[in-house]
């Protein structure tokens, strides 16, 4: 079975492991660890090989405990000599020390930024993980939960967290007098789903029209009819600009991150 992310870890961050897997998998991102993954009808080093080659990326945590692991250094370079890209994610180690204790790492990496996991845990930084991917080009595949369009001039994806009435709603590229019906009609297929609630995410947004400005409006009139929301998450600054100088910016919620439209939803729930 093809998995977008394969999760290369040592025992000891298992847990971190499970976290960063749970929070990618509830925005679509199909993932693999060998903890709860792995089956008995094949020895382990062929079970990861197997599903290396198979992944769109790899997510690396880097720990003390992962430097020195042996089975994740053969991941790694299996990764690399299978010309897969790897997110670096450092857990409770900084970037000067990893080079330190792993130099020979470092050519496997290529030009990825490292992501640095806070005291608060893997959740906080889950849209940096996931911004990570994306700016590696790995996309979630269309699975359960997922519902994807490839537009011109954009692809948006939408996701579906546990909670069936909420979804994020991912674009990247243009929304436009092109594509702006192709996005509204994804809008309303959510709608009809029993979504109430949507974050867009826009931080990936480059260039939007007066037509998907008016688009918006139009889905955020209808998801208030039903006693719900659509926030927005992540504005580019020469998007900002644009719901600055239309007052749009009094209409919509806007945050500086999903994560926090998110929370906003959650602590309204709660």
């Amino acid at each position: 079975m093809l998995t977008d992310v394969f999760i290369s870890y040592a025992e000891e961050d298992g847990e971190v492991a499970a976290r960063i897997a749970a929070r990618l998998e509830a925005m679509g991102y199909s993932c693999w660890c060998f903890e709860g993954d792995s089956h008995g009808g094949l020895p382990h080093p062929e079970q990861t090989a197997e599903q290396i080659e198979s992944c769109q990326a790899m997510v690396l945590v880097i720990s003390r405990a992962s430097v020195a692991s042996r089975q994740v250094g053969t991941e790694v370079f299996h990764a690399h000599e299978s010309a897969k890209e790897i997110l670096p994610v450092l857990h409770e180690l900084t970037y000067e020390e990893f080079q330190q204790l792993k130099p020979p790492w470092r050519s496997c990496l290529r030009a990825a930024s490292a992501i640095s996991i806070p005291v608060e845990g893997p959740s906080a930084v889950a849209w940096d993980i996931v911004n990570g991917l994306q700016a590696l080009d790995c996309w979630p595949s269309a699975a359960e939960g997922t519902t994807s369009l490839g537009l011109p001039g954009a692809m948006v994806y939408a996701v579906r967290p546990p909670d069936r009435t909420l979804a994020v709603v991912h674009v990247r590229g243009e929304i436009d007098v092109a594509n702006t019906h192709q996005v509204r009609e994804l809008f309303l297929l959510l709608l009809r789903d029993s979504v109430t609630r949507v974050v867009l995410d826009l931080s990936d947004l480059e260039y939007v029209d007066s037509a998907a400005l008016g688009m918006l409006v139009g889905i955020l009139k209808r998801l208030h009819e039903q006693g719900g929301d659509l926030r927005l998450a992540g504005l580019p600054r020469r998007v900002s600009r644009v719901f600055e100088f239309t007052g749009l910016n009094r209409v919509f919620r806007i945050y500086d991150t999903t994560e926090e439209a998110l929370r906003s939803f959650e602590a309204e729930a709660g």
